[in-house]
């Protein structure tokens, strides 16, 4: 199934490709990549994973980037370069809530009370 669904991708890309979609044609290589990996192929999906970082900005498509080094790191065995790779992804998944807060709040200090239980 990882096989057939690299064949979509790699279909999608195709067309994202022929409108020049830049931020989207960096999310599927993410996916791409991770499926790669996935199926065995981590040298290919690690080689794609390294083209998308030099071209990706912050963006939510990063967080899948790193969820991707993350498999990687748990394929090859890596399980600091894998836990890295998860805290990368958090970092970013928190910075973007903490931007999203803000830009809901006007740029006004949110006060969060935590529970303790």
């Amino acid at each position: 199934m990882i096989r057939e669904s690299m064949y979509y991708v790699n279909e999608a890309l195709k067309a994202l490709q022929a409108v020049d979609a830049k931020p989207a044609i960096d999310w599927t290589n993410v996916w791409l990549g991770d499926l790669k990996i996935r199926c065995g192929e981590t040298e290919e999906g690690e080689a794609i994973l390294d083209v998308v970082e030099e071209s990706m900005s912050a963006t939510r498509a990063m967080i899948s980037f790193h969820v991707a080094k993350g498999n990687l790191g748990k394929i090859q065995g890596d399980f600091d370069s894998e836990v890295g790779a998860y805290r990368a992804a958090e970092k970013m998944i928190d910075e973007l809530l903490a931007k999203a807060v803000d830009q809901s709040t006007g740029g006004s200090e949110v006060q969060v009370e935590v529970v303790k239980q």
